[in-house]
């Protein structure tokens, strides 16, 4: 029987043409793979922030110079999750007049009336290995210091996790 244009010869011929077209298609998925696996870099594990404490000092604006008492802001970033303000023992040393103690704050004692205190949960995504991370911030105000020397401010919470800044009270004149 014969077919008009059509060949036993043809027949071979587009037949392999198809098998090498599909082996090239193979090959250069192959290819592309290779290529994408060596361009795919694992991410270094980075460990997530730990607890982290920042102390800031400001004068009133009523009072210059020497022996000024200022206010004292403490603010906790990345302290672990399910924490309220009450949780956070704070003490700041050499603060009073004659370097003395300002009384312990959220440490089992009744807290000066002056002292202000917010907590804030908080998610954080962190990438490596990518999962959600639970925060608690932070923020105490109120605490009184004199001006001139140092002061060191040491934060504990209720999991035992402790953070010890020191910071310059400097007097500044207005």
């Amino acid at each position: 029987m014969a077919v008009p244009g059509f060949t036993a010869e043809a027949s071979l011929y587009n037949r392999r043409g198809r098998q090498d077209a599909t082996r090239m298609r193979i090959q250069a998925r192959v290819h592309e793979g290779i290529v994408a696996a060596r361009l795919f870099r694992p991410r270094p594990y980075v460990p997530p922030p730990g607890p982290q404490i920042s102390v800031k000092w400001q004068r009133p604006s009523t009072i210059c110079g020497e022996n000024g008492t200022g206010t004292v802001t403490i603010e906790g970033q990345y302290w672990p999750g399910g924490q309220d303000a009450k949780d956070f023992c704070v003490t700041i040393s050499n603060c009073g007049e004659g370097g003395s103690s300002y009384p312990p704050i959220n440490c089992g004692v009744g807290n000066p009336s002056e002292i202000s205190e917010s907590a804030k949960a908080e998610t954080l995504f962190w990438p490596t290995p990518p999962r959600l991370l639970n925060y608690t911030n932070f923020k105490v105000t109120g605490a009184s210091c004199f001006c001139g020397g140092t002061s060191t401010v040491t934060v504990t919470d209720k999991f035992g996790n402790m953070v010890t800044e020191t910071v310059n009270i400097p007097c500044t004149p207005c």
